[in-house]
């Protein structure tokens, strides 16, 4: 059976692009006339259908965003859906610059109109009172004038220099010259050599641009430390906590949960160096395969192997998986120039998700397909919100994604228990990945800020580094000075800091309702209603509806406990 190809003509006919991008652009002329009237005193209902219409935009530039991106994604060397791609990002820029005094004024008025206006507009509450939650944090429209321009010019100018400079590096590995995607790649090598010296190409180029990398870091931070002052949030990381509309003490419950559970991973790297025949893993090693992946699924197996697990769990859950694979909305055929990752794209709520994977038959690709299928359920629980509602704030975006692979590798130890284990081994990987690894980046970049702060020069932040690296390994993981260089390579830390632990409370939140799901299947209608609340609440109120509280460590701690039985069961 051939792989499935993806049919884009149900998000629009290209055919209709040119009057789309009109339509869009007529639409934001039309709103843009309207602001000397966008004030606190305006008529309730011209501020209700500016909203509305303002989503209707956001829609369809989403729908035509999709269409340029999964076009191109296809093959990323066609010039046309290149071309066709930067003019729909251009477009999408324009607009957002447009219609940016709406964010800014919202915020600004006062209470009691605030209060008011909102009245009219009860399906956008959670988005508009969200917005009006920065008021406090917000400075005066010349101040923000004066951020922006300084912002374009200064550190987002600084995370440019970043993305260039490390962008252009190149690698000496196995006597020639490779980009950094090779590189990754052989981190997971059969070969310990090999891993090595993957590793050892990356962190020696680091090293060697040390200075002028710890320079941009060490003003980037400053700039984000200081700007966290002016507008008075409590702490540097609060600016992104109120950004992902969580309270600091959550957050704060999260990290100190994750720090004191750096045993169960050190525990399960214990029992991956017995399964390799390793007196001990370095930290080269972690992520090293148990062997060649000898596992052949043919697509359709994968696909029946999945829908059957979600069936078990609630019958929603199927129907949506279905529904994409059977709308023909998957693009699993690996071709040239086609993009090597995968992804879910849901383009607005009056579209079924869209899935891209390179699908090989190999054990990874199997976790994959449940892994999208499972981003594309969630969306489709949350379609009947509008734009602004339905995707999953990020602390809960890979929620549903990592629930449906726990609920593939469940059914797969009854049917399959040597893919079942070989699933497993992968799934730990990732959970060290996204759990222990992202919250000690986290970590590291608090204390970071605050050594910044004394003036600290990029040698003691590298110190620094080490020494956490080494408290997270404990005894089960040798890891070499060489890694003191690591969090230079981090890009996250420089373009978004602390944006990582996004991953570790979604891959937890995911395991601690799988925990509660295994103690009570009737559990699963509250995990169902939890994926269908999209982006209308914050996190803490979805969770605090599912029965946890995530400012509770006991809440975190038991998304830690289910990890520890999956290690037991090795």
């Amino acid at each position: 059976m051939e792989l499935p190809r993806w049919q884009l003509e149900d998000i629009l006919d290209p055919k209709d692009t040119d009057r789309i991008i009109a339509e869009i652009e007529a639409r934001v002329a039309k709103i843009e006339t309207l602001e000397k009237r966008f004030s606190s005193t305006m008529p309730a209902k011209l501020f209700a259908d500016t909203i509305i219409e303002l989503e209707r935009i956001n829609r369809a530039l989403s729908k035509i965003g999709s269409y340029a991106s999964d076009h191109f994604n296809e093959n990323t060397k066609d010039q046309a859906a290149i071309a066709f791609k930067n003019r729909i990002e251009a477009l999408g820029a324009d607009c957002e610059t447009k219609l940016l005094f709406i964010d800014q004024r919202w915020k600004r008025f006062d209470e009691k109109n605030a209060a008011r206006l909102l009245k009219t507009t009860p399906a956008f509450g959670y988005y508009l009172r969200k917005l009006r939650a920065l008021r406090p944090h917000t400075l005066s429209e010349a101040e923000e004038k004066v951020v922006t321009i300084k912002d374009v010019n200064g550190v987002d100018a600084l995370g440019t220099v970043f993305s260039i400079l490390t962008d252009g590096f190149t690698y000496l590995f196995d006597g020639k010259e490779v980009g950094v995607s090779e590189l990754q790649r052989h981190w997971r090598s059969p070969d310990a050599s090999v891993r090595k010296a993957a590793y050892t190409a990356l962190l020696e180029k680091y090293q060697a641009n040390k200075e002028v990398l710890a320079e941009i870091y060490t003003h980037i931070a400053d700039d984000w430390r200081r700007e966290a002052a002016l507008r008075t949030y409590p702490g540097p990381i609060s600016v992104r906590n109120k950004a992902n509309d969580l309270p600091d003490e959550a957050v704060r419950a999260l990290l100190n949960v994750c720090r004191k559970n750096s045993p169960v991973f050190q525990e399960y790297f214990r029992k991956k160096a017995k399964i390799l025949k390793m007196p001990r893993l370095t930290r080269f090693d972690l992520y090293a395969p148990l062997g060649k992946d000898a596992t052949s699924v043919p697509y359709e197996q994968a696909v029946a192997k999945t829908l059957a697990a979600m069936r078990e769990f609630h019958p929603r859950f199927e129907q949506g998986a279905r529904r994409i694979v059977e709308q023909g909305h998957i693009h699993a055929r690996p071709q040239k120039s086609k993009y090597t990752g995968a992804y879910c794209d849901t383009p607005a709520p009056d579209v079924t998700p869209y899935i891209l994977l390179n699908y090989t038959g190999e054990a990874n690709s199997v976790k994959t397909l449940a892994h999208e299928l499972g981003h594309g359920v969630h969306s489709i629980l949350a379609e009947h919100h509008h734009m602004f509602h339905q995707h999953a704030p990020l602390p809960v975006a890979e929620t549903a994604s990592t629930f449906a692979e726990l609920l593939l590798h469940e059914r797969l130890r009854k049917e399959d228990p040597k893919l079942a284990r070989t699933l497993a081994m992968m799934q730990l990987d990732d959970f060290y990945a996204t759990i222990g690894r992202q919250s000690w980046f986290v970590i590291f970049e608090e204390t970071a800020h605050e050594m910044i702060g004394r003036h600290a020069s990029g040698e003691e932040l590298s110190a620094t580094y080490l020494s956490q690296l080494r408290e997270q390994f404990g005894s089960a993981v040798d890891v070499p000075e060489l890694f003191q260089n690591e969090w230079l390579y981090i890009p996250h830390i420089f373009h978004s800091p602390f944006y990582c632990y996004a991953y570790s409370f979604g891959s937890l939140l995911s395991l601690s309702l799988y925990g509660k799901y295994r103690k009570d299947s009737r559990y699963a209608e509250k995990i169902v209603d939890l994926f269908g609340k999209g982006g209308s609440e914050s996190p803490g109120a979805m969770v605090k509806a599912a029965g946890f509280d995530v400012a509770d460590e006991r809440f975190w701690q038991s998304g830690f406990d289910v990890i520890r039985q999956m290690i037991d069961e090795l």
